[in-house]
């Protein structure tokens, strides 16, 4: 791993030996991923105001309850089902037998496809998933919506559970403004932005991935729209980049709004605008986790294995 650091007023990347106390740091550089020196100064201003303490105790247990959750292994590149438990005729209308012999994709609505697919991807690549929200057509023609959640296993295997969203407990703290997280993730920003703010919010991410040696302003300037919460309701929000992994084509923001000062949002988007995860305040007080998206799922994963 190499880190290197470019001093203010400069345009020559360094070691990271070459720091002083004297030194001015305007970017860091790990590897291929830049990493904004704003970021320390906005997680220590914002976060001093969080109890991490207060905020796990607050987050609801996640036991899984054998009434109301769905629990299962799927192969994602054969797109098939491998193993599948619980109240399936109760939630979906469906035996184990028809959903083992179908592809599992089949059964999700059409306009959460896209979203899913996106999900899917990330997950190939290591990635966990975490209450991603999506709807299910069940065998009486209806649709349900459902929570999952789940961690990769070896060559493509997930091994997952979900829940009726009906069923989840809705916890104030938890939510990205107003949204369930998984009803974001997957889904593309465009989505929840006024069109009006719309051509803004992709040149903004063009220019952030366009010069990895030499970044624009608006990795001085926070990125400014409205957005569209989840009562139909506008609210101007900041977001403020946070870092980017130029191969991967990934971007780190921060998201708070002037409005809500209390309020503090972590997304990552793909080149697209695709929201890849987001986190609410409570989240990222209670996992103290930004960059690490292997593990983003920890807790899911021992309680799952529990």
């Amino acid at each position: 791993m190499k880190i290197s650091i470019k001093a203010e007023s400069s345009s020559v990347w360094e070691d990271l030996n070459f720091l002083t106390e004297e030194t001015e740091i305007e970017y860091i550089r790990v590897d291929d991923f830049l990493i904004s020196p704003q970021t320390v100064k906005v997680l220590s201003d914002e976060f001093s105001s969080i109890s991490t303490h207060s905020a796990i105790n607050t987050i609801p247990g996640k036991q899984l309850n054998p009434r109301n959750h769905i629990y299962g292994l799927v192969d994602l590149v054969r797109q098939q089902t491998l193993a599948i438990h619980g109240p399936l005729e109760e939630i979906l209308g469906y035996t184990s037998e028809v959903l083992l012999s179908i592809p599992f994709l089949s059964l999700i609505h059409e306009s959460d496809l896209d979203a899913t697919k996106i999900v899917l991807s990330t997950i190939l690549q290591g990635k966990h998933v975490e209450e991603f929200v999506f709807r299910v057509h069940k065998s009486d023609g209806g649709l349900e919506k459902l929570k999952l959640s789940g961690t990769p296993a070896d060559r493509g295997v997930l091994a997952f559970y979900c829940s009726p969203v009906s069923s989840v407990n809705r916890f104030e703290g938890n939510l990205v403004h107003g949204y369930y997280r998984g009803e974001l993730t997957g889904r593309n920003n465009l989505q929840f932005i006024v069109e009006q703010d719309h051509k803004g919010f992709q040149q903004s991410l063009k220019s952030i991935l366009s010069n990895p040696r030499s970044p624009g302003e608006v990795w001085h300037e926070p990125i400014r729209f409205r957005r569209i919460l989840a009562s139909g309701e506008f609210i101007d929000v900041e977001n403020i980049v946070m870092g980017a992994d130029f191969p991967k084509g990934r971007i780190h923001v921060l998201e708070k709004s002037p409005k809500e000062p209390g309020n503090l949002y972590h997304f990552l988007y793909d080149t697209l605008g695709n929201i890849l995860t987001c986190r609410s305040a409570t989240d990222l007080a209670g996992h103290n986790v930004i960059f690490s998206d292997e593990n983003a799922s920890q807790t899911e994963e021992e309680n799952y294995s529990q």
